[in-house]
C-alpha cells in the first residue's frame, strides 16, 4: 500500500515524503508580526504571556504555527511510532537559526526532558530526536542537561496556573552537567503557554547559565 500524508491521509506519490503537495502548500508558517520575546502573533512589542509572567528565556521562536495538517504530524511523531519525522522538522528549525543571530551564538543545544516512564511507554523522547539532528545540522554541541525526576500529569488539558503548580521541582540538572556561563538553546515540539521552557530555563539560570533560548517545531495559536 503507497504510503498515506501525516497531514490528511492521502496517498503520496513515489516523489512525496511525509506530506502531500496540498498539506505543504497549506502549512502556516509563524508569522512576521510576532512578540519580540516569546514569538506569538502580535504586532510588535510584548504579549500579554511575557508582560504577565517573567519570562524568563532570552528568546523563543518556531518555524511553524501548530495548526492543520502539522498538527497532525506532530501527533503522528509523537504518539504513533514515527521518530524520523523529527529530522524533518530538524531541517525547518535549522533554517530559523540560520536567519536569527543569537541561536547561532549558543553554545549547546539541550531537550526538554521526558520522564523515563513516559520515554518508556513512547519509545522516545521525540526532543530528543530533533535536539541531536539539529546539532548536526548547525554544528552547535548537543547534550542532555536536566532530567524530569517527577513524573507529573500531561499539560496539555491545563491552565496556566495548573501547568506551573503541575512542574513545581518537576526538573533538575544531570549529575556531573556543568551549565555555568552557557549560552543554552532549549529544544521542544510545541510551544503551548511557555510554562515548561520557562522552568527549565530558571533551572538553567539559578545554576549560572548566561541566557536561554528556545526553539520548537511549532508555536501553539
Amino acid at each position: 500500500m503507497p504510503p498515506l500524508c501525516f497531514g490528511c491521509g492521502a496517498r503520496l506519490s513515489a516523489s512525496q515524503k511525509y506530506l502531500c503537495a496540498q498539506c505543504l502548500a497549506a502549512i502556516q508558517k509563524q508569522d512576521e508580526d510576532i512578540c519580540d520575546v516569546c514569538g506569538t502573533s502580535l504586532s510588535g512589542g510584548h504579549c500579554p504571556f511575557c508582560l504577565d509572567t517573567e519570562a524568563l528565556f532570552w528568546l523563543a521562536r518556531a518555524p511553524y504555527m501548530y495548526l492543520g495538517c502539522i498538527r497532525n504530524f506532530i501527533h503522528s511523531f509523537k504518539y504513533e511510532s514515527y521518530p524520523m519525522i523529527g529530522k524533518w522538522f530538524a531541517h525547518a528549525m535549522a533554517d530559523v537559526i540560520d536567519s536569527e543571530p543569537s541561536f547561532k551564538d549558543c553554545d549547546v543545544i539541550t531537550p526538554v526532558p521526558l520522564h523515563f516512564v513516559r520515554k518508556r511507554e513512547r519509545g522516545y523522547n521525540q526532543s530528543e530526536i530533533i535536539a541531536r539532528e539539529l546539532s548536526k545540522l548547525v554544528g552547535i554541541d548537543y547534550a542532555v542537561l536536566c532530567k524530569r525526576h517527577r513524573h507529573t500529569k500531561s499539560q496539555t488539558h491545563l491552565n496556566k496556573q495548573e501547568r506551573e503548580h503541575n512542574l513545581d521541582r518537576a526538573f533538575s540538572l544531570c549529575r556531573g552537567k556543568d551549565v555555568a556561563n552557557a549560552k543554552v538553546l532549549l529544544i521542544d515540539d510545541v510551544f503551548t503557554t511557555g510554562t515548561t521552557v520557562n522552568k527549565i530555563s530558571e533551572l538553567f539560570l539559578e545554576n549560572g547559565a548566561s541566557s536561554v533560548s528556545v526553539l520548537t517545531a511549532a508555536r501553539a495559536v
